[in-house]
C-alpha cells in the first residue's frame, strides 16, 4: 500500500507577534500557505493557533523548512510531527516512524520519537525523543537543542 506521511504543527502564537508574523511570511515562500489559502493561515495567525494536519502519500520535504521559517519570527521554539506510517495490503502496519522536527532562530533539527501502540485501539501514542540517537549525534546538535535537552534529560548533562 506504500507510505502514509502525516504532519502535524499545534503552535500558539503570542498576541504581540501575530501581525508582526503575517506581515514576514508575505515575503517568504511557505508552502502551508498554499494549502491553507492565505486568508486561513493569516485568520489562524491572528487568532493566535496556528494548526496544521496534513496527510500526503509523500513525504513533504518542506515542513522542517516551514518551522524554521516560522522560528525566524517568533520568540518561542517551533516544534512539529512527521508521522511516516507504511501498511501491507491487509491494513496491518508494516513500519512505524515519529520525527520531532525542532526550530529556532531559523536552524533545525530532526529527531526520532520514542511511541507506544495503545491496545486494544491500535492509537499511537508519540513519547520522548529516542535517547540512543542523541547520544550519536549529539556534537552536531546546535547549542541550543543541546541546552534544551540537557534540562529536559538530567542523563545528557554529561554530554
Amino acid at each position: 500500500m506504500g507510505t502514509e506521511y502525516r504532519y502535524l504543527l499545534e503552535l500558539d502564537i503570542p498576541g504581540s507577534e501575530a501581525g508582526h508574523l503575517i506581515d514576514a511570511l508575505e515575503d517568504e515562500p511557505f508552502p502551508p500557505r498554499e494549502l491553507l489559502g492565505e486568508a486561513e493561515l493569516n485568520r489562524r495567525i491572528r487568532d493566535g493557533e496556528l494548526h496544521f494536519e496534513h496527510v500526503s502519500p509523500e513525504r513533504l520535504g518542506w515542513f522542517g523548512e516551514a518551522l524554521a521559517t516560522l522560528s525566524v519570527y517568533l520568540s518561542t521554539y517551533v516544534t512539529g510531527l512527521e508521522i511516516a506510517e507504511a501498511r501491507d495490503e491487509r491494513g496491518t502496519r508494516t513500519h512505524l516512524e515519529i520525527l520531532k522536527h525542532a526550530a529556532r532562530k531559523g536552524e533545525r533539527i530532526a529527531v526520532p520519537l520514542t511511541y507506544q501502540i495503545a491496545q486494544p485501539s491500535g492509537e499511537l501514542e508519540p513519547g520522548d525523543e529516542d535517547l540512543r540517537h542523541l547520544n550519536k549525534v549529539w556534537s552536531t546538535l546546535p547549542r541550543w537543542a543541546q541546552d534544551a535537552y540537557r534540562l529536559k534529560f538530567p542523563e545528557l548533562r554529561r554530554l
